[in-house]
């Protein structure tokens, strides 16, 4: 029953990270459109200390989103332990989404959804960390939108 709770937060959470941050068709620009714009053609660092035995995409990194169970963990805070994390790619090629596809599966993890068609990719699983902590990478060829997320079992317990 705790697993299937845990996987159903995990799936609403990316699935509402999805929707937040997907394909905008909204041509306006603002001064935040032009900071993430910035910082997207930058790339953002991997939060290494949350992904555990997550792989690395090669995808430059638009956005890394800390969540304490659906509230977003301000980036100055540096004290609140996230229950989960994040990683969104705003301009994943599939050459780059099929190769980190190829990299979890190849991780040897859990896989309990595992969906690659029609320029469409969903993985959920678990991971082989000591936490089993369960993870969601998904993908769209139409938007060139990545999301990589991982539920941290010990904050979630924690709270």
């Amino acid at each position: 029953m705790q697993k299937k709770l845990l996987f159903s937060l995990l799936l609403f959470l990316s699935i509402f990270t999805f929707s937040a941050c997907g394909n905008n068709t909204d041509n306006s620009s603002t001064a935040t459109d032009a900071q993430t714009t910035e910082s997207s053609s930058q790339g953002l660092d991997w939060p290494s200390q949350y992904m555990s035995t997550l792989p690395e995409p090669t995808s430059a990194i638009s956005a890394v989103q800390k969540l304490n169970v659906t509230e977003e963990i301000a980036e100055t805070d540096t004290t609140t332990q996230p229950t989960s994390v994040n990683v969104i790619m705003n301009q994943m090629t599939k050459k780059e989404a099929s190769a980190y596809y190829d990299a979890i599966k190849a991780a040897g993890f859990e896989i309990n959804t595992d969906e690659n068609a029609d320029g469409e990719i969903l993985l959920v699983g678990t991971l082989n960390d000591t936490d089993k902590n369960p993870f969601l990478f998904g993908y769209s060829e139409e938007s060139q939108y990545g999301n990589v997320s991982i539920t941290l079992i010990n904050a979630v317990y924690a709270k």
